[in-house]
């Protein structure tokens, strides 16, 4: 399963995937089965969430993909602005 959440806004699905938490460094294969998803669902946006960075290639991929990366600062301000 590529993504934990299928969001559904305005007839626009938005697929997010929080996995591997515990992976030190999170590469291009989760990625790719999330793009794939994205396509299968015909979703709009995708959003891949994890507490550590991605890699390089990843990072580029994701890009690529339109696949929208909440990692390291950019999730510990997300759940700053969550909690106020």
């Amino acid at each position: 399963k590529a993504a934990d959440l299928q969001l559904l806004k305005d007839g626009q699905i938005t697929l997010v995937a929080a996995k591997r938490w515990k992976a030190a460094n999170h590469g291009v294969e989760a990625l790719r089965d999330l793009a794939a998803a994205k396509e299968s669902h015909n979703a709009a946006a995708c959003v891949y969430v994890s507490i550590t960075g991605v890699t390089d290639t990843a990072q580029q991929f994701a890009q690529a993909q339109g696949i929208t990366l909440v990692a390291d600062v950019a999730l510990a301000q997300l759940m700053l602005q969550a909690a106020k």
